[in-house]
């Protein structure tokens, strides 16, 4: 049992230790940046893949965040394609007669 409590503390802190060397690694700039009020509540909710016209989640459920780059901040989080995702959207391209 400790050796699952003790597993589980270092995935959590080598994902803590990834996004600081992340973060680290990304140049900032000292430049205010402002994002319009309506961008913003856009990006605040996570986005879907657009495929045959409708917003839908990733096959796998997955998703990235995206970092403000004049920041390093987290901007917005969305879905990460895989293979299932891109197959879906080509028969989708087909069925259409493309």
């Amino acid at each position: 049992m400790f050796a699952v409590l003790l597993s589980s503390q270092l995935k959590a802190e080598l994902s803590v230790n990834e996004e600081q060397q992340k973060r680290k690694n990304m140049t900032v700039s000292d430049t205010e940046i402002t994002i319009a009020p309506e961008v913003t509540r856009f990006i605040a909710q996570p986005r879907n893949l657009l495929i045959d016209g409708k917003w839908v989640e990733a096959a796998s459920g997955k998703v990235f965040q995206v970092y403000n780059p004049a920041t390093g901040e987290i901007l917005a989080q969305v879905a990460e394609g895989e293979k299932e995702d891109i197959d879906r959207a080509v028969r989708v391209f087909h069925r259409r007669g493309n």
